[in-house]
């Protein structure tokens, strides 16, 4: 049993970005129009969001292109071609879907109409995926979904995967000798546990305080934009784990190499 690997990774790290979860909820306790004005659509949350996978996917794409990115001898090693290096390229496609689909794949900012087959079948009339009804938690009338329906929704099955990946993969990739060789044979980097931790502890978090302000639904929808931004920065930090430093934040021996 690999129990080092529970702690191996604790540090600042893992300590800022604790904070970093947690402080975004404190606007909560805002007045209405500044907590409006930073969680509303297109607002400042939402647009920090897409930078974040911005991030994501340029820190996966650096990785996938050059074995050099990366920060750890061993890991350049392991990685040094693009055919052991293709998890970064999927994830790296994985966070750039999703920075299109969290700005409606630029639809406001270029201020292109939602095409007419699109908005008939899209909840919110926009130019996404996510919104479509098929995929939305609602359905055209906005009546919630039941069932199935209301299960495998976009939203759900985007949380499901990486809750798998950031947190039940690493777990049991601590416990378990035979998971660990698996990773391995096929070259899944697997990012640290504290990550998965933060993450399933901010979709917690989320859930309390959802289920506590039922009858508010405006700082809901504001509590649900955060817990979206906490999520986005989880995911951003993902290639920067293996990321090489930029060369001022290297140590002098590391900038010689």
């Amino acid at each position: 049993m690999n129990t080092k690997g529970i702690f191996k990774n604790i540090g600042l790290t893992p300590v800022a970005a604790l904070i970093l979860v947690i402080a975004p909820y404190f606007i909560m306790f805002l007045p209405q129009a500044p907590f409006f004005a930073l969680t509303r659509e297109d607002g400042f949350l939402e647009n920090v969001s897409a930078i974040y996978y911005l991030l994501a996917t340029i820190g996966c794409l650096l990785l996938f292109a050059n074995a050099k990115n990366f920060r750890d001898p061993a890991k350049q090693a392991i990685y040094f071609s693009l055919t052991r290096r293709y998890a970064f390229l999927m994830l790296g496609l994985i966070f750039f879907v999703s920075l299109g689909e969290e700005i409606s794949w630029g639809q406001r900012l270029i201020g292109f109409d939602t095409p007419e087959t699109v908005a008939a079948r899209n909840v919110q009339g926009e130019f996404n995926i996510h919104n479509l009804e098929l995929f939305n938690p609602r359905t055209m009338d906005e009546a919630p979904k039941e069932g199935l329906a209301a299960i495998f929704t976009a939203r759900r099955v985007f949380i499901a995967l990486f809750a798998f990946y950031l947190f039940v993969l690493p777990l049991l990739h601590t416990f378990s000798r035979s998971i660990r060789q698996l990773t391995k044979y096929l070259y899944i980097p697997v990012p640290p546990l504290w990550m998965g931790l933060l993450y399933v502890g901010n979709i917690i978090l989320f859930m309390g305080l959802n289920r506590i302000f039922t009858n508010n639904q405006m700082l809901k929808n504001g509590i649900s934009e955060v817990e979206e931004l906490n999520i986005s920065f989880l995911l951003m930090l993902v290639p920067f784990i293996f990321l090489r430093l930029p060369r001022f934040l290297r140590k002098p021996e590391q900038v010689a190499a």
